[in-house]
């Protein structure tokens, strides 16, 4: 049981650099401001699909695109997107 879980935060903190990397890397090449909004989006999306890669044995690549064909990436959007509804009310 140990084992499982130590692979999926494995997987989830891999997620989360390879997404906040992501996000830089997009934000500074098309000029953006930060947006702390997005960025906590994305690292949440990351983290997911990271969990998922570690947990299935795959690298972050192939767990992306496993999750993109399983509908995980559109389920974990509209979680979200309800979460930082209720969390933020006004934004």
């Amino acid at each position: 049981m140990l084992d499982l879980i130590a692979k999926i935060a494995i997987g989830a903190a891999t997620g989360c650099g390879y997404s906040i990397y992501g996000y830089f890397k997009s934000r500074v090449a098309h000029g953006e401001d930060f947006d702390e909004k997005s960025m906590i989006q994305t690292v949440i999306v990351g983290a997911c699909v990271g969990g998922v890669a570690g947990e299935m044995g795959m690298s972050y690549e192939q767990g992306w695109d496993y999750a993109a064909s399983v509908g995980f990436i559109t389920g974990i959007e509209w979680a979200k997107k309800i979460l930082w509804s209720k969390l933020h009310p006004s934004a």
